[in-house]
């Protein structure tokens, strides 16, 4: 007697957690190549060096150039870890090209299209409101002495 019912709940439990709550994240855009530098003697290379800036891609530059889906959004975190981070420039909820996230006053961007909000200032590219749930596309960012280097 005891035993059916130890086994009852251990079935119960594991029913619990194969069923319970969760959201699936999954990728909204096609998978593109990202090849593109930064320089820090440009422009929007010299805005970038401070922490907590952030900058759109959204033209190639030189023919060599690959910026994703929509473009690039180039990150300087603050925070602990002070890092470079890139997102893709188009909303994943709309995931069209030609919908450009737009850069807020408090380092979020949204989507003109369905008004998402998405943090970027801590690296996350969480959404922060609007319908969307789906975080911006990530790519990699790294630090190198002739600028921000991003490659997916």
């Amino acid at each position: 007697m005891i035993g059916k019912k130890i086994t009852g709940l251990i079935l119960l439990f594991i029913g619990l957690l194969t069923t319970g709550c969760r959201q699936e994240i999954y990728e909204t855009m096609p998978e593109l190549p990202v090849n593109y530098t930064l320089m820090w003697n440009s422009p929007k290379g010299l805005i970038i060096q401070a922490p907590g800036s952030s900058v759109e891609v959204s033209e190639r530059t030189k023919v060599t150039d690959y910026i994703g889906f929509g473009g690039l959004i180039i990150v300087h975190t603050i925070g602990a870890t002070n890092e470079y981070v890139a997102f893709d420039l188009s909303c994943p909820l709309e995931a069209n090209r030609q919908i450009k996230l737009q850069p807020t006053d408090n380092m979020e961007y949204k989507c003109p299209e369905c008004g998402s909000r998405y943090s970027v200032i801590y690296g996350s590219g969480a959404p922060t409101k609007g319908p969307s749930r789906i975080p911006l596309k990530r790519y990699k960012a790294i630090r190198t002495q002739e600028g921000v280097y991003c490659i997916n």
